[in-house]
């Protein structure tokens, strides 16, 4: 992705996120591709995570969602989001937003940076009608409640 609209995408993922979950805050502590924003909410026993992830040529971007038992960004990734009932069962996992709506791997296109807040709202839309339900079930089945500190 082009820096400019990389930058774009980041500032306003991060501004869409925070707006949707203040609770959730920037993962600095894990090395990443420079691709990529991790963002987390702990809440014990379990940590929320959601990725935001740039291509490395195309100027398009995707978006991860995951939790883990051990407070740090699991490594393992599944191809489909697994049901929460089973969230006991893993250690932490992650997966691609869209296989909650879709079989398929989504990427936002964005042309230029005055497109970045459109694709990014869209994106965060789903986090909100898809992700959110979601990680509340996934919070539910470990006892926590989504969103409560």
């Amino acid at each position: 992705m082009k820096t400019p609209i990389a930058k774009a995408v980041k500032a306003s993922f991060e501004n869409g996120l925070f707006a949707l979950w203040p609770f959730f805050e920037r993962n600095t502590d894990e090395p990443l591709p420079r691709e990529c924003r991790l963002y987390r909410w702990a809440a014990s026993p379990v940590t929320f995570f959601v990725t935001l992830q740039t291509h490395r040529r195309d100027d398009s971007f995707t978006i991860e969602i995951g939790w883990s038992l051990d407070g740090v960004s699991p490594l393992l990734f599944l191809a489909r989001a697994p049901v929460p009932e089973g969230a006991q069962a893993y250690k932490g996992y992650r997966f691609r937003l869209v296989r909650l709506w879709e079989d398929s791997d989504k990427w936002w296109e964005v042309q230029d940076p005055s497109a970045a807040s459109a694709a990014v709202n869209d994106a965060v839309g789903h986090l909100r009608s898809h992700g959110e339900p979601y990680l509340r079930d996934v919070a539910q089945q470990l006892g926590v409640a989504f969103g409560s500190a």
